[in-house]
């Protein structure tokens, strides 16, 4: 079977799914901010519009000169923040400035469309290690293996998410190369050393897309370990694993180290709001369980991004009740004390 039809297959479903008549997106609830702050781009004078997905941002520059503003947008973050997002990020304001520049158009539109192209060609480039390698032993299981993984990958209620901003986007393009690079990895001859690197470097990416992700990568990585077993003699193949898992851990440390402080009390409201206390018939005995006030039992279902909130989450004595009072393992303890709540 001929790989290149059929990558232009998915390309073609991807792009009449995604931008055909209009383009398909997820509008912002709040999120964005976290990765579109740090890399100049904004919502412009408009503001956001809750519920209503937007496809046009601003574009800031900062610097003196032409080449130094070209420099920040594309190199430079106004603001610290690890996340791989960032490499998508930077190469589609670089889109945008080209297009931009060979239409004559306004040089600080930046069009979330291009953002999504960057993920169907990655989404389309994993699915095709995968075609290229994988085989079944018949032509019509094969036939039967490409057709579901089209129909399952290139689903709609998954790429809607590549024109967003939200980690999912990453999140979901880089478990798949992952798993195409593991797919080509074992049924390649005795392992190929390419896809073992392309191997890990997905795995960094899958890390960084979100932080949750971190303890999953890691996993990924020692489980990256097992491919030694498909060619033992080889010390260069040895090597080339033991690096990757190696590189991994560091950079898991580093995205770990790296978390910001306003991240961690989003992720920890989240955590108890609108994970332990969603739905709970007993929100009040929650939270005292927990070690909380019952008046925040107001905040039941509610997430930090949306408006309106019963309580001033941002006062002072909000902050000293719930921030300096309660962290992420005091979460895991009410899980693991209360499972059938998961």
């Amino acid at each position: 079977m001929r790989t290149v039809p059929i990558l232009v297959l998915v390309l073609m479903i991807l792009g009449v799914s995604l931008y055909s008549p209009d383009t398909v997106g997820l509008s912002d609830n709040g999120d964005f901010r976290r990765v579109i702050a740090p890399n100049r781009i904004s919502y412009g004078e408009e503001g956001r519009e809750a519920f209503a997905f937007t496809d046009c941002f601003k574009l800031s520059f900062e610097g003196n000169g032409r080449l130094e503003k070209l420099y920040n947008s594309l190199f430079t973050l106004a603001q610290p923040y690890a996340t791989t997002q960032n490499i998508f990020i930077k190469t589609s304001i670089l889109l945008n400035l080209a297009h931009n520049s060979l239409m004559g158009e306004d040089i600080s539109v930046y069009r979330i469309q291009w953002l999504g192209v960057l993920y169907c060609i990655f989404l389309t480039l994993s699915l095709s290690m995968i075609f290229i390698n994988v085989r079944l032993g018949r032509k019509g299981l094969d036939i039967v293996f490409f057709v579901l993984l089209i129909f399952v990958f290139c689903d709609v209620g998954y790429t809607a998410y590549f024109n967003s901003f939200y980690g999912e986007a990453l999140q979901y393009t880089a478990f798949i190369f992952v798993f195409a690079c593991a797919a080509s990895v074992i049924f390649s001859k005795k392992g190929n050393i390419s896809y073992c690197v392309l191997y890990y470097a997905g795995v960094i990416l899958f890390m960084g897309s979100k932080f949750a992700n971190i303890p999953l990568g890691i996993i990924f990585a020692l489980a990256g370990l097992s491919f030694i077993l498909l060619n033992r003699r080889s010390k260069v193949f040895k090597a080339v694993n033991i690096i990757g898992l190696t590189l991994v851990l560091l950079v898991s440390m580093y995205f770990f180290t790296s978390l910001p402080k306003w991240m961690d009390d989003h992720t920890t409201y989240q955590a108890v709001f609108f994970g332990v206390l969603k739905n709970s018939p007993t929100a009040e005995k929650d939270l005292k369980e927990l070690g909380l006030p019952s008046y925040m039992a107001a905040l039941q279902n509610t997430n930090y991004y949306m408006q309106g909130h019963k309580v001033d989450i941002h006062s002072p004595r909000f902050r000293k009740d719930f921030y300096d009072s309660i962290s992420k393992f005091d979460v895991l303890k009410f899980d693991l004390k209360n499972p059938s709540r998961l």
